[in-house]
């Protein structure tokens, strides 16, 4: 069924006094174990894991957990740049977004306002803008200019809260926007949920001559527990959804795959058809790129590294491989 709400944002740059979004993962539980138990994989990521990244990539953010205690989380793509949000596991340093140009270089370090977890990024072709979760469900959109080119940035658009329903896994009484990306001029925003189901909201992005956002809700959907993040990849006349599941640092984490239905309200029904794959641990944002899948993990950041450790940080995956398996 679909919810249709309309939110008209002026965005002014106004200061937002919040607590930090939950920024590690659970500790297990049986149930948080058990919806991925039931969850069947059908194959190991070495399956469609392709090589051909440049290996600066690593190097350059491997330079970045050996002198900071930052954890990679958001990941989005444009036509020249690579974008990567972190936060600082102590709570000390503001958020980040790096941005690499395709062969790996570190093109900027750019730091942001806050101190917000950072979730979700994902790039918005149309607007040249970087949407980027925020603090307490709400969600900021920054200049890419900025972005690319500044040592620090605060948002063009600022705590636009889309989190209403959105529950804090960890903090029953607040909200958060633990993953966002943009598809078809929409933008999908999702909450990362434990025992229960998640929800992912949908709206539709519209911009006035006077560059006044608004949003208005079209559509949403029920998830399975754990998503970490969402993308879309159209082939065939289908629309695709990717949702990356991590459930801690000890276990491998799920990629799930459906064809996405904007008639479908649960994605968690029996008679919802998915494929699902293994990945390493500790998987966060996935987004899609001309026929590869690019996934991050914050497995290789000061607080998560175990010793021995050879996951990288930025895998790149063939979409067509992946996708052969459902059709």
């Amino acid at each position: 069924m679909s919810h249709t709400k309309r939110l008209n944002l002026l965005i002014p740059a106004v200061s937002l006094s919040a607590i930090l979004i939950a920024s590690s993962l659970p500790s297990k539980s049986n149930q948080f174990i058990n919806s991925f138990l039931t969850t069947t994989c059908n194959n190991s990521y070495t399956s469609f894991m392709e090589d051909d990244l440049p290996d600066l990539f690593e190097e350059n953010l491997k330079n970045t957990f050996d002198n900071s205690m930052m954890v990679p989380q958001g990941l989005s793509i444009s036509d020249d740049y690579i974008f990567i949000s972190m936060y600082d596991y102590t709570h000390t340093n503001n958020s980040i977004i790096q941005v690499y140009d395709k062969e790996g270089n570190l093109v900027n370090n750019c730091q942001l306002y806050n101190k917000a977890h950072v979730g979700g990024i994902s790039y918005d072709k149309e607007r040249d803008l970087l949407w980027v979760s925020s603090y307490l469900g709400n969600v900021d959109a920054y200049s890419v200019k900025d972005i690319v080119n500044k040592e620090s940035s605060s948002p063009r658009y600022k705590d636009l809260y889309l989190g209403q329903n959105l529950r804090c896994y960890n903090r029953p009484f607040e909200t958060a926007v633990s993953y966002l990306a943009i598809n078809d001029n929409t933008l999908f925003v999702g909450n990362y949920t434990i025992t229960g189901k998640g929800t992912v909201k949908q709206f539709k992005i519209d911009m006035d001559k006077d560059r006044t956002i608004h949003l208005k809700e079209i559509h949403r959907f029920r998830v399975p527990t754990s998503v970490q993040g969402i993308s879309f990849y159209e082939k065939d006349n289908n629309t695709y959804m990717l949702l990356s599941r991590s459930r801690g640092i000890h276990n491998p984490s799920l990629l799930q795959i459906f064809k996405y239905n904007e008639e479908i309200d649960d994605y968690t029904k029996s008679l919802v058809n998915s494929k699902s794959f293994s990945l390493p641990p500790l998987v966060e944002q996935i987004t899609t790129e001309d026929e590869a899948m690019y996934s991050l993990y914050e497995s290789q950041s000061t607080p998560y590294r175990k010793d021995n450790n050879t996951e990288k940080t930025l895998i790149k995956s063939n979409l067509n491989i992946l996708l052969s398996s459902i059709n």
